[in-house]
């Protein structure tokens, strides 16, 4: 899939936020793969000061519109907060497609990120080059370096 002229997508989605301090951090680990596997597209927790001088953490869901509810649930369920807050906007998303390059640690595939048709950012997928690191007991930083020397090499 190339880019199209317009060089981004419009969509919206929405924030849910929480800020929790009284919570194990460990369990925002299980919290993310709840989240994620029910349509979450990002989340993010920071240490924040929170009231009392308590240490404490800020916790920001980005989702679509439709999974909210389903969030919110799965929030609930998995932390401690008594609530949260709720936001809806619009973001910008670049045109993006994949290709596959064949290292010598095997196929990485390669996410690459358009404006006005330029490929402008090429990352290789951190599972795949996790995924071979661990077969060719080698390190994450070579595989993903390798991936990137074969995509040069293809797309220059």
């Amino acid at each position: 899939m190339a880019a199209d002229d317009t060089a981004t997508l419009w969509e919206e989605v929405d924030i849910l936020e929480a800020t929790i301090d009284d919570m194990n951090p460990q369990w925002f680990h299980f919290l993310r793969e709840r989240l994620f596997s029910a349509g979450a597209l990002d989340m993010e927790v920071t240490a924040t000061m929170m009231k009392k001088e308590r240490v404490g953490h800020a916790l920001k869901v980005l989702c679509p519109p439709h999974c909210s509810s389903m969030l919110v649930e799965l929030i609930f369920q998995h932390t401690t907060t008594l609530g949260l807050r709720c936001r809806r906007e619009k973001r910008a998303v670049l045109q993006r497609d994949f290709v596959s390059v064949e290292t010598a640690y095997g196929a990485i595939a390669i996410k690459r990120a358009f404006w006005k048709d330029k490929v402008i950012n090429v990352q290789p997928e951190y599972e795949d080059c996790v995924q071979q690191a661990r077969h060719h007991a080698t390190s994450l930083k070579e595989v993903y370096q390798a991936a990137l020397v074969e995509y040069y090499k293809i797309f220059s």
